[in-house]
Formats: structure tokens, C-alpha cells, sequence
């Protein structure tokens, strides 16, 4: 019996070990900037752990669920700047910082005597509308502070509560990427650049990316509430095109080479969001 006892007991630690392992291996999908900086000063200050906790216009983004159980219509908006430093071998690492705007709503309600509520959540960034950036083979590139910061985020969800302390909510959230073309006319400097002239043309379309979200919350007791939340995945791709029409040469003298025409077009797949729980 003993040596029995003494079997099962490493058999659970193992299996603890093992969970332990795959809870702290497993490494949260940060597509946008909610996800990897937080929606609003609240969550950042609680290191994102809103999900049971959420209590103002954020739950569109963190749990929908959460938007059943306030009372108070919630109006907030705020401005939000991050600047991740990054430092390696004693160097200290360009990096993009992401800042914009940040907006919030909740609107509680009552519908045949059960709690409702109508919310929504947006992240405007302010840095870019589009850009195209080649980088060297041999310099790092950290994709969670590149381009997924610099998106817009927009989600709208509605919530129910199903019974004193049990409410669910879903909506859909959104992601814009972009789809375009740069187009440059004119004189191409050869062999001196600095004398091109050229006239620049951008054309650039917000492409809407859609997914839905999810939350459910339980108040067990007054002290305990446990809850859960879902995203749906979803995968963004660019296309944009860069094209030089004109001479090659220097001016007023005749072109080196004359009607020259360089087209380029990417398509490329900027980031993928896997389903999360």
C-alpha cells in the first residue's frame, strides 16, 4: 500500500509538472495593439488579467459577458503611448512605439425585466496610414512591435444576463489592413539622383478584416467569479503596388533612357491571429 501511494503521488506531480510546463510554455498571440499593450490604463496597470475583472467599456474587447453585470453607462476615452526598449549584447534597438487614441462604450439596459447592454471599443493609431519598409538580412526584426501595433482595432458586442450573477455576451471585432498602390511619374536622376523629379500618387484602401468575439462570467459567490472568453482567428494580408513611369537622365537633356516603366506588386501576409481562449 505504501509503495502504491508512493506511485500515484509521483505520477500526479508529474502530471502538475507537465500542466505547469504547457501553461508557462504557451506564449499569448499578440496580432494588434489590444493585445499586446492592453485596451485602456486599467488593464495595463492589472498586466491584462481582465477577463473576470473588467468592469467599464473595455469588456467589448476583454470578456462582452461583463458589459451585463454594470449598471452605469460608461463614456471614456483616453490616449495611449507605449515605447517598448529593446536591448541586445549591451545595444539598444530601434523600435517602433504604437500611440492613439482609445474610445469606450457601455450602455446598460433592462429588456423583459433581464440586464442587457450594448457596447463598443476602439483603437485609432496616429503614426501611419501605410507604409513599405525593406530591412537588412542581418538586422533583427521584432514582428510584436513592427507593424501589429499600427492597427486600427473596432469591436461592437451585445450582452445578456441569464440569471442573478450568470450573464454571456458576443460581438464582432474588427482589423483593418490595407490594399493600394504608390505610383511615381517623372524625371528618374541618372546618374545623379538628387535632380529626379517626380509627382507622388498614393492610393490606399482600408480592407476590413472580421472576427467574432465571445465572453462568458459567473459570480459563484461574493467573492468569486470565474469566467472565460474567445476570439476568433483571423489572418490579415497586404497587397500594395509601387510603380515608376517617366525618363532617365538628367534635365533638359535628352533621357538615357526615355519612357521607362518599373512595376513592383506585393502580397504578402502581415500577420495571422490563431483562435484564443
Amino acid at each position: 500500500g505504501h509503495g502504491a501511494r508512493a506511485v500515484s503521488a509521483r505520477r500526479w506531480v508529474g502530471i502538475a509538472g507537465t500542466v505547469g510546463a504547457l501553461a508557462t510554455s504557451a506564449g499569448r498571440a499578440g496580432a494588434n495593439p489590444a493585445d499586446i499593450f492592453g485596451l485602456g490604463a486599467r488593464a495595463g496597470g492589472m498586466a491584462g488579467a481582465q477577463v473576470a475583472a473588467v468592469d467599464d467599456g473595455t469588456a467589448t474587447y476583454y470578456n462582452p459577458a461583463r458589459l451585463a453585470l454594470g449598471d452605469d453607462i460608461h463614456l471614456d476615452v483616453g490616449y495611449q503611448v507605449a515605447q517598448p526598449r529593446v536591448q541586445t549584447d549591451g545595444e539598444t534597438l530601434v523600435v517602433d512605439r504604437a500611440e492613439g487614441l482609445v474610445a469606450d462604450l457601455a450602455v446598460p439596459g433592462r429588456v423583459l425585466g433581464r440586464r442587457v447592454a450594448v457596447g463598443a471599443g476602439l483603437y485609432l493609431p496616429d503614426q501611419y496610414v501605410t507604409r513599405s519598409r525593406t530591412i537588412a538580412g542581418e538586422r533583427p526584426r521584432f514582428l510584436a512591435y513592427d507593424n501589429r501595433p499600427q492597427r486600427l482595432f473596432f469591436a461592437a458586442t451585445a450582452a445578456v444576463e441569464l440569471r442573478p450573477g450568470l450573464a454571456i455576451g458576443a460581438g464582432i471585432a474588427y482589423m483593418s489592413g490595407t490594399r493600394g498602390s504608390v505610383d511615381l511619374r517623372g524625371l528618374v536622376g541618372f546618374p545623379d539622383p538628387a535632380v529626379s523629379q517626380l509627382e507622388l500618387d498614393i492610393d490606399v484602401d482600408l480592407k476590413t478584416i472580421r472576427y467574432p468575439h465571445a465572453g462568458v462570467s459567473w459570480q459563484a459567490t461574493p467573492w468569486l467569479t470565474v469566467a472565460a472568453a474567445y476570439r476568433g482567428a483571423f489572418v490579415l494580408k497586404i497587397d500594395q503596388g509601387f510603380t515608376v513611369r517617366g525618363d532617365v537622365g538628367l534635365p533638359d537633356v535628352a533621357p538615357v533612357v526615355a519612357g521607362g516603366f518599373l512595376a513592383l506588386r506585393t502580397l504578402s501576409q502581415d500577420l495571422f491571429q490563431p483562435m484564443q481562449v
